[in-house]
Order: C-alpha cells, then sequence, then structure tokens
C-alpha cells in the first residue's frame, strides 16, 4: 500500500491531538507522570494512524540531523557496552533487551554446553537441593539422555523467554505471562547451573 503523504505541520496536529492528556498528572514535587489510562489512549491513537510520508524541506533537513546524532549515539553505546558490558539504550527498554538478549545466550549455551547438572531429568532430580555445589557430570557419549534433556531444556526456556515478547503498552497476555513465570522458574532452580 502507498504510503500518504503529509505535511509536517498536519503530521504535528494529529501528534498532539494523540497525545492530549498524555501528560494529565502532575506530582508533587512537580515532575509530571504518564498515566496508565492516557498512555493507552495515545499508544491506541498511534496504532490507528495510517501509513504517512512526510514532505517538507524543513523535515528532511531535521530527519538528516537525528541520522547524524543516531550515529554519535551508537558509537557512543558501543564504547560504553564494551566499558559497562551494557549502555544506556539497553536501560531505556530493559525488559526487551531481556527478552530478545538472553534467550540468544541461552540457545548459545544450549549449542556449546558440555556438561549438565548430574542426573537431570530423573524424577527424583525434580526434588533438587538448591545449595548444593553446582556439580556438572560430563558424559562421555554425546547422545547422553540426560545431556540432551538439559541441552533441551535450555532451548525451551530460551523459546519462553523469547514469547513473553518484552515490553508491551497494552498489557501481556496470559500466554505471555505463563512463558515468563516457567522460563523464570527454570532460571531460579538452575541458576547455578548455567555454565559450560
Amino acid at each position: 500500500m502507498k504510503k500518504k503523504l503529509i505535511t509536517e505541520r498536519k503530521w504535528n496536529k494529529l501528534d498532539d491531538k494523540a497525545t492530549d492528556g498524555f501528560y494529565e498528572k502532575k506530582n508533587a514535587d512537580g515532575s509530571k507522570e504518564h498515566p496508565y489510562d492516557g498512555f493507552k489512549k495515545y499508544m491506541n491513537a498511534v496504532e490507528d494512524f495510517p501509513e504517512y510520508r512526510i514532505i517538507g524541506i524543513r523535515h528532511q533537513f531535521r530527519m538528516l540531523k537525528d541520522k547524524w546524532k543516531n550515529y554519535n549515539n551508537e558509537i557512543h553505546w558501543f564504547f560504553q557496552r564494551g566499558r559497562k558490558g551494557y549502555c544506556d539504550r539497553d536501560l531505556w527498554e530493559l525488559n526487551t533487551w531481556f527478552a530478545t538478549t538472553f534467550p540468544k545466550m541461552l540457545m548459545e549455551l544450549s549449542e556449546k554446553t558440555v556438561s549438565y547438572p548430574p542426573g537431570f531429568g530423573s524424577s527424583d532430580h525434580d526434588e533438587i537441593d538448591e545449595d548444593r555445589l553446582n556439580s556438572q557430570s560430563i558424559p562421555d557419549d554425546k547422545d547422553n539422555e540426560e545431556f540432551l534433556a538439559w541441552k533441551a531444556a535450555i532451548r525451551e526456556t530460551a523459546e519462553k523467554f523469547e514469547a513473553t515478547g518484552g515490553y508491551h503498552f497494552k498489557g501481556p497476555t496470559e500466554e505471555e505471562k505463563r512463558n515468563r513465570d516457567e522460563a523464570f522458574e527454570f532460571v531460579r532452580k538452575y541458576f547455578y547451573d548455567l555454565w559450560w
């Protein structure tokens, strides 16, 4: 579908209408807060926006300026990640970062791991001693059932984290909440076993 052309002024009017009431709540200290209803109304309005292409020289200059600013930010974030392991951008939506990055780490762990918790997958292993030392068994046979079950459980947990979807302005579905809870339960239970 071809995008509708619109001037920047008209776009700003549409955006102003959508954000009306977004900053309604003012706290005693003077700070502003996004009330849930105002935020929900805004996101619903944004979802209903037609596909527009903003035209105008002023807008094009602003876009170039923003691209340059983002390029500088990307460099800054690159060095922050190298120095701290994370950057300011990751903190903006930490839940989304977690839901997209941690599953990738788990998937790679499931491929590269060479060990598993002793007795994993057996019925008596459900009553795991969470204060135990994190001893690991290294299988002689790569087709060892417990080893394969461990790798499959890590992959399944990664998929559940991905299925949480990260940040939601409409709130998570029951299935996403169930995936979140099951994934975190696995991590809680086997936290000290999540290593090679």
